[in-house]
């Protein structure tokens, strides 16, 4: 049996966390992608969040996380998020 972590009564989008946020990870430490998963578990919140320096990157990132959006259950509709891309890329 597949296992979904989402349960009816989980909220999605909770607090975002901003993609400057993952933009500073990605600087910081040198990585070209950044995905992060948000788990508020008393209040059943979720939350993720996608990063990439290239916009090959972007897209990667942004597939990466739809696909962890379906590992957690989540709703097909939220699921096929595309990059917003109105941070300064590289092509």
């Amino acid at each position: 049996m597949e296992r979904k972590y989402y349960t009816p009564t989980i909220k999605f989008m909770s607090k975002p966390i901003e993609i400057n946020k993952a933009k500073e990870i990605a600087n910081e430490y040198n990585y070209d992608e950044v995905i992060i998963l948000a788990i508020d578990n008393e209040n059943r919140k979720q939350h993720v969040t996608t990063f990439g320096k290239k916009k090959s990157e972007c897209i990667d990132a942004a597939n990466i996380g739809n696909e962890i959006k379906r590992l957690m259950g989540w709703p097909e509709e939220s699921c096929n998020a595309k990059p917003d891309m109105t941070h300064k890329i590289e092509e």
